[in-house]
C-alpha cells in the first residue's frame, strides 16, 4: 500500500525514536508492550508474585510463569485433602496470599483458570456537562456518576509445551457493565444488547482454541487484538480512563487465526488471518492480514510491532442503517510500535506510536484519512503497594474521521455512546494523566487508582456539527477529571 512521504517520514522517525534498544523480558513495575499473542492474563502474574497490571499483555518475549510449582501429582499442598487430592507428593509451598475464587485441585490438574474481577469507578468532572459525559474520553465517560465498569469471568486453558510436543487449549472471556458497550463486534452481540440507549451491555470479546506444537502457537476464533499498549481487561492498565489511540485508533477484537512462533529467547515472529476489526458476522467479508514481531534484549528493553492491512468500511458505511447503494470497505492499514525500558528496580518508561490510514475514507473519490500519535509513560514503584504513574498522549486525527465519528468504537455498533452531540474533529487531541496504583498492604485481590487528567484539542470545529468541539458537551477544547475505580480480583 502506498503512504505519503509526511506518513513514512513519520513512521521511521518513530522507528528511531523508539528504539536504542538493549533489551529484557518484560517490566515487573509495569505492563511492558502487549507482544504478539492473546492478552497475557493477571492470573499467572498474581500466582507468581505480581500484580495483575504488572503482568505482560502477552507472552511472546517469554513464556508464562507457571501459577505455582507443580508436585508430582499437580496438587499443592496447602488444601489438597480438603480439596480431594491425595497428600503423598503434594509440595511443600508458601502461600503466595492471593486468594482465587473458582481454584481448586482437578483445575490444576487440568491446567485451567478460572477467575475474574468487579470494577467499579466514579469520576468528577468539575465542567459539569449538561449531556453528564467527559467528551470523548472512555471508558469513564460519564461525569460525576458511579459506573459498574467490569464485571469479567473467564475460563482459560493456556498451552504450554516447554517447547517440546503437543497441547491443545483455548479461553471463553465474558465482560458485563459500561465498558462492554465499547467492546462488541459487528455480527455478535446485537441480538443479546436489544436496549441500545442501555449504558450497561454484554460483552463476548474472547472464545477461542489453541494448538501447540514445539515453539509455535495457533489459535482460531475470537481473540483480542495484540495491538499497542493498552487491553480491554482493565486490571492490565496502570490507568483507569483510556487514551485515544487504543479507544478511536486500534481495534478491540478480530475473528480468525493467528499463529506465533518462537524462534529464540530474543525473537518471536506472528502471521495470520482475520475478518477485519471488531467484526464477526457478515457485516465485514473481507479477509484481512495481522503479522507481529516482537524483539527482547539482554539489556531491560523490548520492542514490539505489529501491522494490519485488510478493507474497513468508509465513514457513511460505518452506521448501523447501510447507507443507499450498500456498504463500501476500502483499505486500510495500521502499526503499531511499543517500546519498554527498565532502567532500574522501581523505574520503567513505555513509548508508543500508531500510524493508521485508510484510502477514500469519506465515500468513492474522497481523500484519505491518516491519524497517528505518539504516547509516553513513566511508572515508579515506590513498594508493593505503591506505584505512581504520569502519562502523557499525543494524538492526530488529521481528517475528522476516527474520533467520535460513526465508525468508533467499531463499525456497526449501536451501544457505544459515549461523546453523542458531535463528532469528525481534525486535530490534535492531547491528554496528560497522572496518579498512583494503591494495593492495600500489597495486596494482590485489591487494587485502586486515583487518578486526575487533564483533555486538551487544538484543531478547528466538528466538520459535522458546525461550532462544537470535543468537551462540555461541545462547548470546549478542554477538560479536566479527577477520579478513582477500585478492581477486588478473584
Amino acid at each position: 500500500m502506498k503512504l505519503s512521504n509526511g506518513a513514512l517520514a513519520f513512521a521511521i522517525a518513530t522507528l528511531l525514536a523508539a528504539g536504542q534498544a538493549g533489551a529484557q523480558q518484560a517490566s515487573r513495575l509495569a505492563p511492558p508492550p502487549r507482544q504478539t499473542a492473546y492478552a497475557y492474563d493477571a492470573y499467572y502474574a498474581q500466582d507468581a508474585g505480581a500484580s495483575p497490571s504488572d503482568a505482560p499483555a502477552a507472552p511472546a518475549a517469554a513464556p508464562a510463569p507457571a501459577a505455582a510449582p507443580a508436585a508430582p501429582n499437580g496438587c499443592e499442598k496447602n488444601g489438597c485433602e480438603e480439596n480431594g487430592c491425595e497428600k503423598n507428593g503434594c509440595a511443600e509451598e508458601e502461600e503466595d496470599d492471593m486468594c482465587h475464587l473458582f481454584e481448586c485441585c482437578w483445575t490444576k490438574k487440568a491446567g485451567i483458570l478460572i477467575g475474574g474481577w468487579t470494577t467499579q469507578s466514579y469520576t468528577w468532572n468539575p465542567g459539569r456537562p449538561a449531556d453528564r459525559f467527559n467528551g470523548p474520553v472512555t471508558w469513564t465517560d460519564r461525569s460525576n456518576d458511579y459506573q459498574l465498569n467490569q464485571q469479567y469471568f473467564y475460563v482459560d486453558r493456556p498451552t504450554n509445551t516447554d517447547g517440546e510436543g503437543w497441547d491443545i487449549g483455548g479461553r471463553g472471556d465474558i465482560l458485563y457493565g459500561t465498558d462492554a458497550r465499547f467492546t462488541t463486534a459487528a455480527g455478535l452481540e446485537n441480538g443479546i444488547n436489544r436496549n441500545g440507549n442501555s449504558f450497561y451491555q454484554t460483552a463476548f470479546p474472547q472464545f477461542y482454541g489453541e494448538v501447540a506444537y514445539n515453539n509455535l502457537k495457533v489459535k482460531m476464533g475470537h481473540f483480542y487484538s495484540p495491538v499497542g499498549y493498552f487491553v480491554v481487561p482493565t486490571i492490565n492498565n496502570f490507568f483507569n480512563s483510556l487514551p485515544y489511540t487504543f479507544q478511536y485508533g486500534e481495534p478491540f477484537t478480530h475473528m480468525g487465526m493467528l499463529a506465533t512462533w518462537t524462534a529464540n529467547e530474543h525473537w518471536t515472529i506472528g502471521s495470520g488471518f482475520i475478518r477485519g476489526w471488531d467484526n464477526i458476522g457478515g457485516f465485514n467479508p473481507n479477509l484481512g492480514y495481522l503479522g507481529t514481531l516482537t524483539w527482547t534484549g539482554d539489556a531491560n528493553d523490548s520492542l514490539a510491532f505489529v501491522y494490519i492491512q485488510d478493507h474497513e468500511p468508509d465513514f457513511n458505511s460505518g452506521a448501523v442503517a447501510p447507507p443507499p447503494g450498500g456498504r463500501v470497505f476500502t483499505s486500510r492499514y495500521l502499526h503499531t510500535l511499543v517500546y519498554s525500558k527498565q532502567f532500574n528496580d522501581n523505574l520503567t518508561w513505555v513509548a508508543q506510536s500508531d500510524l493508521g490510514v485508510q484510502g477514500a475514507a469519506f465515500g468513492p473519490g474522497t481523500q484519505t484519512a491518516r491519524w497517528y500519535g505518539l504516547n509516553q509513560y513513566l511508572f515508579y514503584k515506590v513498594n508493593d503497594s505503591w506505584t505512581w504513574g504520569i502519562g502523557y498522549e499525543w494524538f492526530r486525527d488529521e481528517d475528522g474521521f476516527r474520533v467520535g465519528g460513526a465508525v468508533v468504537p467499531s463499525a456497526f455498533n449501536p451501544n457505544g455512546r459515549s461523546n453523542p452531540g458531535a463528532g469528525g474533529f481534525a486535530g490534535n487531541f492531547n491528554q496528560c494523566t497522572f496518579g498512583p496504583q494503591w494495593r492495600p498492604n500489597g495486596s494482590k485481590n485489591l487494587l485502586i487508582r486515583p487518578n486526575c487528567r487533564f483533555d486538551w484539542y487544538g484543531g478547528p470545529s466538528s466538520n459535522l456539527v458546525p461550532g462544537a468541539l470535543p468537551y462540555d458537551s461541545g462547548t470546549r477544547s478542554q477538560q479536566f477529571i479527577l477520579g478513582t475505580d477500585i478492581s477486588l480480583i478473584y
